[in-house]
């Protein structure tokens, strides 16, 4: 009986050892791999790019912006995630087994149909016209 507690100790220990790792070399990537360079530059006829790879050399107002990658996700919110999927698709199977209907797992997006743009506007403080993309030209 001893034997069985001690290996069932030793698994959840490595597993738990290995999880700790898995999240400490993912969210702490060595410094030179951490971050990426981004570009921006306008070409001839006055379209904006943006880029990872560098502009070509005839480029107009090139911009280069250091910014973090993303992170890989740790295994352990993998499982998490993993986990959540179950429990929500164990509520949806007992509902229907029971006949009952389950509550929603996630919020609701708001019907936002009722509101007119100038209700919107206000709303949000957004102070052009709604539908409209910027422009990149001054």
């Amino acid at each position: 009986m001893n034997k069985i507690w001690i290996a069932l100790l030793l698994i959840v220990a490595s597993t738990g050892g290995y999880l700790t790792y898995d999240w400490y070399a993912k969210t702490n990537p060595p410094v030179e791999d951490q971050f990426a360079y981004l570009h921006s530059w306008t070409d001839e006829q006055g379209q904006t790019h943006f880029s990872d790879q560098s502009p070509p050399p005839d480029a107009k107002n090139v911009q280069k912006v250091r910014t973090r990658k993303s992170l890989e996700q740790p295994m352990v919110s993998q499982i998490s995630v993993f986990f959540t999927g179950l429990v929500c698709k164990g509520r949806e199977a007992f509902a229907s087994w029971t006949g009952s209907k389950p509550e929603p797992a996630v919020a609701a997006t708001p019907d936002y149909s009722q509101y007119d743009d100038e209700q919107l506007k206000k709303a949000s403080g957004v102070k052009r016209r709604w539908g409209t993309k910027k422009s990149g030209k001054s």
